[in-house]
């Protein structure tokens, strides 16, 4: 404690002996440059704070209460410039200068290190900046009385972790308590009573800014936060309640402030993630701020487009544009884009690497994927792209897809798997961002591999455990997690598990869709699925008659949705094929080729075609069509997926009852042995998944009157 004190005095004592005229230079010189940060200049900005650095070193040396500030801004620089070489190295220079100078438990350290979880934010290592803010709060909680200033960054600071990290009900809870302390603070005047009497006080002009800016930015990360855990409605309500406050007191928040512009952004984007990445039609109508490239045009007209929104803007309207297929459009707006990298950034910048990863999906989108994991995995090796960052995530996801695409399953679990390192170190492996990169490799598990249990142990860790309570219903990856539970309890004979997460994704469908929507109708066959699967055929009937019911709209009769509505159709012929409705069935099925055949655009595949009907071909007597349906899917899948895959399993059964329909006693019991052993493997002696295997090799052994064999 003593050298702290004798630190604090020598600090004191330079400061007193710098003139007077210095500190204004210092001041002035940094005020500059981030006038130019502001402004997009980030080249001009960094070279001003060299020249800062320079100066003040020399004239305080170096180590001077300067110097904190300094290295965070060069790291904060550096970030929107894009080259991160010594990002950290500045960031933690800022942290221990902090202390050498101020002390660690003083209020200036505490603003240090908000100031440096500020910048970890906008990177995205949530993880870092939750660790320095839970140092800095007991500091801030501290201060009697307490600082606004400083309560309200790390108010501010703390909330954006938390909605970067997941914790979106937390951030709301921190957020609400303090909106009406933040609100009385949004004013230009204040009314006190002093000694005894109620006067009023107008607050200085040059607060005014931080005052309703602060405010402001607390209102949109509200709205953040409920997009975040998915509750759209939320998302609706709250940005239609605070987007007339932030733009009427837009002139005392700054007419150059981009507050409102990010507000729009976060309540557009947040509807386009939960709409398959398009923004919906209606919204963009309904609501004219609600769309990126009308946001980056009032963007432009307050700053450079080169800052980070103007990135984020122009990103998001290219991901509109490949998704529409407006080829034109995208060629124009990534020609601005790319004359705007080169006039404000280097060649070696990260922002190009961002752009390079919209490419990707671009060309992944049109099935161009000739060269494509090389470009990728070399844009990976780029010594400007971080071991740890959220563009890094991106192009992984992209191989990941890409790798589904192309059927090369392991490589799309090592994509999965180095996903998972990226979440845990950026989000923390308590983080509900974390647990969704966890659920997305139970999912694969389950999609197309035998790791069954290894599924079910993340669903109830990262599902049932955590994320439950952290997510929404109407979540984007909700019905997709909720299918794969009631999938995982269907495969391991829990049916009752199964049923009630069937009757939550039957929820979700009918919040998150209209009941005239095709996706909804989508949602409908696949619960269609599942329930035949577990044997709630009643339930099955109804959900799969909505979803015919919705297909046959006739705003809904177009090739977009055609081979949806065939599936759909041959779900219910299975349904009748279970019920013994042979000729209902078969007559669902001559439909289905009706409509295969006018179709102007390939429709199916046959190997799901093969998977799915296989058995009810083998009911309505087509043998012969079956067999070689079965072959090919057998031949396939074992180079897919392996011999001992549980996807063969079915297929095998099927397999089976041809050879014994045929009288081929011999080739019927050899493809019974084989997938009963792969039943038994898979899922035990006593599973319900094991049954048809063993009901086959019972009538093969009554067939052949071997009535004890087993």
């Amino acid at each position: 404690m003593k050298k702290l004190r004798l630190t604090f005095v020598m600090v004191a004592a330079l400061l007193l002996v710098v003139p007077v005229f210095a500190q204004k230079k210092f001041d002035k010189t940094l005020a500059k440059a981030d006038k130019s940060f502001n402004s997009g200049d980030y080249a001009k900005a960094i070279k001003t704070l060299n020249k800062f650095k320079l100066s003040v070193t020399k004239k305080l040396g170096a180590s001077n209460p300067y110097m904190p500030g300094y290295y965070t801004r060069q790291a904060k620089f550096d970030l929107a410039y894009g080259t991160l070489k010594n990002f950290n190295t500045n960031l933690d220079q800022a942290i221990a200068t902090s202390i050498a100078i101020f002390g660690e438990n003083t209020a200036k350290h505490a603003n240090t290190l908000i100031d440096v979880a500020e910048v970890y934010n906008q990177y995205g290592y949530y993880r870092k900046s939750r660790e320095l803010l839970d140092v800095a709060a007991p500091i801030v909680n501290s201060e009697d009385p307490a600082d606004p200033i400083l309560k309200t960054k790390f108010v501010l600071e703390l909330a954006e972790v938390m909605i970067g990290q997941g914790f979106c009900n937390d951030a709301l809870a921190l957020l609400r308590a303090n909106e009406t302390f933040m609100a009385a603070r949004a004013v230009d005047k204040e009314t006190a009573v002093v000694d005894g009497k109620i006067k009023t006080t107008r607050v200085p002009e040059e607060e005014w800014k931080p005052r309703y800016s602060s405010y402001a930015r607390l209102l949109s990360l509200i709205t953040l936060a409920y997009g975040k855990k998915g509750d759209i409605d939320s998302v609706d309500i709250a940005h239609k309640s605070s987007r007339p406050w932030i733009s009427k007191n837009q002139k005392m928040i700054g007419e150059t402030s981009l507050v409102l512009v990010q507000a729009d952004y976060w309540y557009t984007l947040m509807y386009a993630e939960n709409n398959d990445g398009l923004v919906p039609p209606r919204l963009a109508k309904n609501e004219k701020y609600a769309d990126f490239s009308d946001q980056l045009t009032e963007l432009k007209k307050r700053t450079s487009p080169s800052v980070p929104l103007g990135h984020d803007l122009y990103l998001a309207e290219l991901g509109q544009l490949q998704l529409a297929d407006n080829r034109a459009r995208y060629a124009n707006l990534k020609a601005e884009y790319d004359r705007m990298l080169g006039k404000y950034f280097t060649k070696s910048s990260l922002l190009n690497i961002n752009l390079k990863a919209v490419e990707f999906d671009s060309k992944l989108s049109k099935d161009r994927t000739r060269n494509l994991e090389r470009d990728a995995t070399n844009v990976l090796s780029s010594d400007a792209l971080p071991e740890n960052y959220k563009t890094r995530v991106r192009i992984l996801e992209f191989l990941y897809e890409m790798s589904i695409q192309t059927q090369r399953y392991s490589n799309a679990e090592s994509y999965l798997n180095q996903i998972i390192t990226i979440k845990k170190e950026l989000h923390g492996d308590n983080s509900p961002e974390f647990h969704l990169s966890q659920i997305a490799l139970a999912n694969f598990f389950l999609d197309y591999t035998n790791k069954i249990e290894e599924a079910g142990k993340i669903y109830v860790n990262s599902y049932e455990k955590n994320l439950i309570k952290e997510i929404h219903l109407k979540h984007k990856d909700h019905l997709k997690l909720l299918f794969h539970i009631a999938t995982y309890y269907e495969l391991t004979d829990k049916f009752a598990q199964a049923s009630k997460a069937l009757e939550m994704a039957s929820d979700a469908a009918r919040s998150k869709y209209s009941d005239v929507d095709p996706v909804y109708a989508i949602a409908l066959n696949q619960m269609t699925k599942l329930r035949l699967k577990i044997g709630d055929y009643d339930r099955a009937n109804d959900d799969i008659n909505r979803a015919l019911k919705i297909f046959d709209y006739k705003d809904n009769r177009n090739d977009k949705w055609k081979s949806d509505y065939i599936n759909a159709i041959e779900t219910q012929a299975k349904l009748y094929g279970i019920k013994g409705m042979f000729d209902e069935a078969q007559s669902n099925l001559d439909q289905t080729r009706k409509m295969i055949r006018k179709s102007k655009v390939p429709i199916g595949n046959e190997l799901s075609t093969a998977e799915e009907l296989s058995s009810l071909f083998i009911q309505l007597g087509s043998y012969s069509q079956t067999d070689v349906l079965l072959n090919k899917l057998l031949t396939e899948y074992e180079k897919l997926y392996g011999s001992q895959s549980i996807r063969l399993i079915d297929p095998l059964t099927n397999k089976g009852r041809l050879a014994l329909a045929r009288g081929d006693y011999p080739e019927a019991e050899r493809i019974a042995q084989r997938a009963n052993q792969l039943a038994v493997k898979t899922y035990g002696e006593i599973s319900t998944k094991v049954a048809p295997t063993q009901r086959l090799l019972s009538d093969i052994y009554y067939s052949l009157g071997s009535y004890g064999a087993e």
